[in-house]
């Protein structure tokens, strides 16, 4: 095919290095019989450890893994999210932080055995699952995760250059790499046998037959087990409790073989306006641990190092009944083994004690890795410049487009940051058709995730698909009308992960449906927001302060500047806080390193050591709304530890409303008759009980409240 010869052609001059890692030639490999799991013919308990080095610098990798190592772990499992390999069709880079060979030959050199996850898809909290944007640019869009035609051709070509970088790291080569898995929680998506037999036999093409496959699923109802596996490769679960209800659920399907958990939730992501971050207690980690280990099951643990979503590359949830985008924090702690920084958890010591006494293998834990990792000492920047996104606009559009209507995102090239959509008209000045419409209300239909209305440079209004509907009405006199819209969050599970972003729809004026003018003629402008555009803004010194602190109108960038000496920079790692600002994200020395809400519950970002330099630093704030300043000069605090809210009312209320969704899609009744399952009718009537005492208490404060009122 024409995209598989687009690979060929360039992928040899990416070789990277021989396939050496420490080892003889001839490496174990990984099998599997009636009673469990095989490692060159010998019984073999896999414990391994889930580490997503595309959320880690380089710089640190070896860091992680050698507390995978102390931990007791003989495995590492390896994630690998295709959009960060091929951004745009055609174009790939497995180098610097997506130097994904050099990260499976470290593990090598650490004695780990590396399981490969390359999807297509891979959840993970990422952008899309890992799918890339681009593929939403053919018109129509291609189904995803499917049998069509064009989904399996740009897969082909991935996974051949794939290839390229892995195979020489295969067992069979003398390498690491003894499993690679067939998509990712497909009982979750479609049924859709054949897509599934195909990357079975791409992979075993692509990677060798004698390469051990396997696939991963929920055992939460009897069908995703069913439809998300596939003939000839292993079926694991992916659970965070309950160990023995949840293989029994496998073995249901899979009656014989090795007892695998391969995705063992040891803590949760975090959501925006989620309250506070998700943990779980070490103790009930361990437990769990201790009972699949027992039962002499096979663990990879999700996740020991989990990182940062740097830039825009969190992914989200989306409650399809509802509409409501839960996009994640930046943050990827997930309270796992490791903190976000690296440093050992309580929960890691806990499970080592449990690895430990079941294998009889004391880890030596050396004074590197005990210690927690430097921090820089704390220090506050003042951000003495700005530059307002309108004036900026030629130096931050990627590239702009005319049309009758708005455009999505895909179909300027670009996939990540925000977009912004200008009236021109199409044939009258556009003042004249503004001014004619003025008063009316104002729509945006197709919001994709949260926009800014300007009418001469100044806020209108918000228009947020999670919220209800805004009362937007065009002003008296307006000459520009400018909607700038900020991509929030690409879903990463679920069937809307094929939403194209920005505008996906028209913008109307009028008070019914039915009498709704549709606003023709608009600019559209692609904002990715990558360090090449944020290099090319003007600043502009603000002396300006005041009741409203420094705001100048509509979305603006902020800068400050501070030095390091030699000593400082490089050794020690920091985060970074903008206290008083709402929405946007930061950027250190043109790196991105993700967004800010003043929501939370995640309120500072993680900042490398690698990323500080000697010398002057840059830090760069983009502010989507206004800032409360209160009058005082803006500014970004280097800290030495994270921050994150605690509203655990929040919190529960969140998790109340995932109950709430998940209850809809499965039914009530069947949603009690799996918690029945999972906690025993006795158990789950008591916690009914208290459920509806609960609900009966608030009623009766809502009303005596209410009522006092009247």
């Amino acid at each position: 095919s024409t995209g598989q010869q687009r690979v060929h052609a360039d992928v040899r001059r990416h070789a990277s290095g021989p396939p050496a890692c420490g080892r003889a030639p001839a490496m174990p490999l990984l099998s599997a019989d009636d009673g469990g799991l095989l490692l060159d013919g010998k019984r073999f308990q896999l414990i391994s450890g889930s580490i997503c080095y595309f959320r880690i610098l380089p710089e640190h990798w070896a860091d992680r893994l050698g507390k995978l190592v102390a931990l007791g772990a003989n495995a590492v499992e390896v994630y690998v999210p295709w959009n960060f390999h091929e951004r745009r069709l055609g174009e790939w880079d497995f180098s610097g932080p997506a130097d994904l060979a050099r990260f499976i030959r470290l593990a090598g050199n650490l004695g780990l055995l590396v399981l490969l996850r390359p999807g297509p898809y891979i959840c993970a909290e990422w952008s899309m699952g890992g799918l890339p944007w681009w593929l939403l640019a053919r018109d129509p869009p291609p189904k995803l995760r499917c049998g069509d035609p064009y989904f399996l051709e740009a897969v082909e070509a991935y996974f051949r250059r794939l290839s390229e970088e892995v195979a020489p790291l295969l067992c069979s080569e003398g390498g690491p790499i003894v499993a690679a898995q067939v998509e990712n929680e497909y009982g979750y998506w479609g049924a859709d046998a054949g897509y599934l037999r195909s990357l079975r036999d791409l992979l075993r093409e692509t990677l060798g037959p004698e390469l051990f496959v396997f696939t991963v699923d929920g055992c939460f109802t009897p069908e995703t087990q069913q439809i998300g596996g596939v003939e000839g490769a292993l079926r694991t679960a992916s659970f965070g409790s309950s160990a023995g209800t949840r293989f029994q659920a496998l073995r249901a399907v899979q009656p014989t073989g090795p007892l695998v958990c391969m995705e063992f939730w040891v803590g949760w992501f975090s959501t925006w306006g989620g309250g506070a971050k998700m943990e779980r207690s070490a103790s009930t980690v361990a437990s769990e641990l201790q009972q699949m280990l027992a039962m002499g099951a096979s663990v990879n643990i999700f996740v020991f190092a989990g990182g940062t979503s740097f830039g825009f590359w969190a992914g989200a949830n989306l409650d399809a009944a509802s509409g409501r985008l839960e996009p994640h924090v930046t943050s990827y702690d997930y309270d796992g083994l490791l903190t976000e920084g690296g440093a050992l958890t309580e929960k890691f010591f806990a499970c080592q004690r449990v690895i430990a006494a079941h294998t009889g293998k004391v880890p030596q834990l050396t004074s590197s890795i005990v210690a927690r990792p430097p921090t820089l000492r704390p220090r506050a920047v003042t951000l003495h410049q700005h530059a307002t996104l309108l004036d900026s606009l030629p130096a931050v559009a990627a590239c702009a487009q005319s049309a009758v209507g708005p455009l999505p995102m895909e179909a300027l090239g670009e996939g990540l940051g925000y977009m912004l959509y200008r009236f021109e008209g199409t044939g009258d000045a556009p003042a004249a058709v503004l001014h004619s419409l003025a008063g009316l209300p104002l729509k945006l239909h197709g919001v994709r995730d949260f926009a800014l209305v300007l009418c001469d440079g100044q806020p209108l209004g918000t228009w947020d698909r999670s919220a209800p509907e805004p009362d937007l009405q065009l002003p008296q006199s307006v000459q520009c009308l400018d909607v700038i819209v900020e991509v929030t969050a690409r879903v990463n599970f679920g069937p809307s992960m094929a939403e194209r972003k920005g505008l996906d729809g028209r913008v109307t004026a009028g008070i019914r449906a039915q009498d709704e003018r549709e606003l023709f003629g608009w600019r559209s402008f692609a904002l990715p927001m990558r360090a090449e555009q944020l290099a090319r803004l003007e600043w502009h010194d603000s002396p300006r302060t005041g009741a409203d602190g420094l705001a100048p109108g509509g979305p603006c960038f902020y800068r400050g500047l501070f030095e390091l000496s030699q000593e400082e920079a490089g050794l020690a790692d920091s985060w970074l806080r903008v206290p008083g600002f709402s929405r946007g994200f930061v950027a250190l020395n043109g790196f991105n390193l993700g967004w800010h809400r003043r929501e939370g519950p995640q309120l500072s970002l993680f900042v490398p050591a690698s990323l500080l330099l000697p010398g002057q630093n840059e830090v760069v704030v983009f502010e989507f709304l206004a800032p409360a300043l209160s009058g005082s000069a803006p500014c970004a605090l280097l800290e030495a530890g994270p921050v994150w809210s605690r509203d655990r009312k929040q919190l529960l209320a969140c998790q109340a409303r995932e109950v709430w969704g998940f209850a809809r899609q499965v039914g009530c009744r069947r949603l009690l008759r799996l918690a029945a399952a999972e906690i025993g009718p006795r158990t789950l009537m008591l916690a009914l009980g208290a459920l509806a005492a609960v609900l009966v208490a608030a009623a009766a404060g809502l009303a005596a409240r209410y009522g006092a009122r009247a």
